[in-house]
Protein backbone atom coordinates (compact mmCIF):
# COMPACT_ATOMS: atom_id res chain seq x y z
CA UNK A 1 0.00 0.00 0.00
CA UNK A 2 1.23 3.45 -0.92
CA UNK A 3 0.92 6.60 1.38
CA UNK A 4 1.28 10.02 0.44
CA UNK A 5 4.57 10.54 0.51
CA UNK A 6 4.55 7.46 -1.93
CA UNK A 7 6.65 5.21 1.17
CA UNK A 8 5.16 1.38 1.00
CA UNK A 9 3.47 0.31 4.57
CA UNK A 10 2.98 -2.77 4.95
CA UNK A 11 2.23 -2.21 8.92
CA UNK A 12 -1.49 -2.06 9.35
CA UNK A 13 -0.68 0.30 12.45
CA UNK A 14 0.92 2.57 9.85
CA UNK A 15 -1.91 2.23 7.62
CA UNK A 16 -4.61 3.24 10.64
CA UNK A 17 -2.22 6.26 11.81
CA UNK A 18 -2.53 7.40 8.21
CA UNK A 19 -6.49 7.33 7.88
CA UNK A 20 -6.62 8.75 11.33
CA UNK A 21 -4.29 11.47 10.41
CA UNK A 22 -6.58 11.93 7.14
CA UNK A 23 -9.56 12.13 8.93
CA UNK A 24 -8.69 14.69 11.45
CA UNK A 25 -7.00 17.00 8.66
CA UNK A 26 -10.52 17.31 6.93
CA UNK A 27 -12.71 20.08 8.53
CA UNK A 28 -15.33 19.84 10.69
CA UNK A 29 -18.90 20.60 8.44
CA UNK A 30 -20.57 23.42 9.23
CA UNK A 31 -24.00 22.39 11.83
CA UNK A 32 -27.39 22.64 10.23
CA UNK A 33 -28.50 25.83 10.94
CA UNK A 34 -32.57 25.62 11.20
CA UNK A 35 -34.11 27.96 8.02
CA UNK A 36 -37.47 28.58 10.19
CA UNK A 37 -38.01 28.77 14.00
CA UNK A 38 -39.84 25.84 14.99
CA UNK A 39 -42.69 27.35 17.68
CA UNK A 40 -45.40 29.47 16.87
CA UNK A 41 -44.02 32.02 19.48
CA UNK A 42 -40.85 32.88 17.95
CA UNK A 43 -42.94 33.31 14.16
CA UNK A 44 -44.98 35.83 15.50
CA UNK A 45 -45.29 39.40 14.44
CA UNK A 46 -46.33 42.38 17.13
CA UNK A 47 -49.92 43.75 16.52
CA UNK A 48 -49.95 41.10 13.18
CA UNK A 49 -49.86 38.14 14.52
CA UNK A 50 -48.45 34.84 12.99
CA UNK A 51 -47.24 35.81 8.80
CA UNK A 52 -49.74 33.98 6.24
CA UNK A 53 -49.28 32.25 3.54
CA UNK A 54 -52.32 33.67 1.14
CA UNK A 55 -55.13 36.09 1.30
CA UNK A 56 -57.80 34.35 2.07
CA UNK A 57 -61.54 35.05 2.71
CA UNK A 58 -65.41 36.38 1.40
CA UNK A 59 -64.43 40.08 2.35
CA UNK A 60 -61.78 42.75 1.30
CA UNK A 61 -58.40 42.10 2.95
CA UNK A 62 -58.17 44.65 5.69
CA UNK A 63 -54.28 46.03 6.57
CA UNK A 64 -53.53 43.05 8.72
CA UNK A 65 -54.13 40.47 6.56
CA UNK A 66 -51.95 41.82 3.63
CA UNK A 67 -49.20 42.67 6.30
CA UNK A 68 -48.73 39.08 7.09
CA UNK A 69 -48.12 38.34 3.62
CA UNK A 70 -45.78 40.73 3.15
CA UNK A 71 -43.95 39.06 6.27
CA UNK A 72 -44.64 35.62 4.88
CA UNK A 73 -42.87 36.70 1.43
CA UNK A 74 -40.38 38.00 3.52
CA UNK A 75 -39.09 35.13 5.33
CA UNK A 76 -39.64 32.83 3.39
CA UNK A 77 -37.11 30.96 2.76
CA UNK A 78 -38.25 29.29 -1.08
CA UNK A 79 -38.84 32.80 -2.04
CA UNK A 80 -36.71 33.93 -4.79
CA UNK A 81 -38.16 37.49 -4.73
CA UNK A 82 -35.80 39.95 -2.48
CA UNK A 83 -36.37 43.12 -3.61
CA UNK A 84 -38.79 44.97 -1.25
CA UNK A 85 -40.72 46.06 -4.47
CA UNK A 86 -41.01 43.07 -6.08
CA UNK A 87 -42.83 41.86 -2.76
CA UNK A 88 -45.13 44.89 -3.33
CA UNK A 89 -46.10 44.37 -6.63
CA UNK A 90 -47.12 40.47 -5.66
CA UNK A 91 -48.76 41.27 -3.13
CA UNK A 92 -50.73 44.06 -4.98
CA UNK A 93 -51.63 41.33 -7.74
CA UNK A 94 -52.95 39.34 -5.02
CA UNK A 95 -55.14 42.64 -3.35
CA UNK A 96 -56.45 43.71 -6.76
CA UNK A 97 -58.27 40.28 -7.55
CA UNK A 98 -60.18 40.72 -4.40
CA UNK A 99 -61.34 44.41 -5.49
CA UNK A 100 -62.07 43.19 -8.80
CA UNK A 101 -64.54 40.48 -7.40
CA UNK A 102 -66.03 43.25 -5.84
CA UNK A 103 -66.34 45.31 -9.11
CA UNK A 104 -64.29 48.13 -7.26
CA UNK A 105 -61.97 50.99 -9.34
CA UNK A 106 -58.86 50.13 -8.21
CA UNK A 107 -55.76 52.96 -8.82
CA UNK A 108 -52.54 51.70 -11.42
CA UNK A 109 -50.43 48.81 -10.11
CA UNK A 110 -47.34 51.16 -9.11
CA UNK A 111 -49.41 53.69 -7.10
CA UNK A 112 -50.83 50.87 -5.30
CA UNK A 113 -47.34 49.41 -4.26
CA UNK A 114 -46.45 53.17 -3.10
CA UNK A 115 -49.09 53.10 -0.66
CA UNK A 116 -48.30 49.68 0.44
CA UNK A 117 -44.49 50.69 1.27
CA UNK A 118 -45.69 53.92 2.46
CA UNK A 119 -47.69 51.42 5.06
CA UNK A 120 -44.91 49.09 5.23
CA UNK A 121 -42.84 52.17 6.68
CA UNK A 122 -44.95 53.56 8.86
Amino acid sequence: MLTRSGKVCNDIVTVVALVAEAAASVAEPAPIKALRPVTRNLTEQWLVGQPSATLTGAKLPDCRQVLKYVLYLRQDPDNVIMKNEDIAYTVIDSVIVFWNMARIKVKYRQNCMFDLMAMWNE
